[in-house]
């Protein structure tokens, strides 16, 4: 089977939407929808919601028949991970280890200090954002704090 064998639309209270690339958002389609309108507009990757209400839902069409269930992940193009630990060290330096592309990805790593004596706090942010539809993963293995 192949990728392109399974197409999909969305589906909300608005009624059947469909992806136009131009303004890479999900558009009204039709209240109804057709084989032939699943064949000429459903796509087979989602690379955004936007367009689409809270509450969708995903309608398939499989032309060859042979799928049995569909499992969906989604990965927001723009991530936040952050912790936060309690410690009154005057960060002088910070280093964060992955691998990536930069033209694929923009990676920030923000340090915070709050607090004063036992009630300090050093939180540590690192902002993700997917530039493009990246073949190769990002991935962190360390980040860390020095003193001054």
């Amino acid at each position: 089977m192949n990728e392109e064998d399974v197409l999909f639309l969305c589906f909300d209270a608005d009624g059947y939407k469909r992806y136009d690339t131009e303004t890479d958002r999900w558009i009204y389609l039709s209240d109804e929808i057709t084989v032939e309108q699943i064949q000429e507009y459903g796509v087979n990757t989602m690379t955004t919601d936007d367009g689409l209400l809270d509450e969708y839902e995903i309608v398939l069409f499989d032309a060859a028949n042979v799928v049995d269930a569909a499992t969906i992940t989604v990965v927001p193009p723009k991530q936040t991970i952050s912790t936060s630990i309690q410690s009154d060290m005057a960060v002088a330096r910070k280093t964060l280890d992955a691998e990536f592309h930069p033209s694929d990805y923009i990676v920030d790593f923000v340090t915070k200090c709050t607090g004063a004596g036992t009630q300090s706090r050093i939180t540590l942010n690192i902002n993700v954002e997917k530039l493009c539809d990246a073949n190769q993963p990002l991935r962190i293995y360390c980040t860390q704090i020095f003193s001054k």
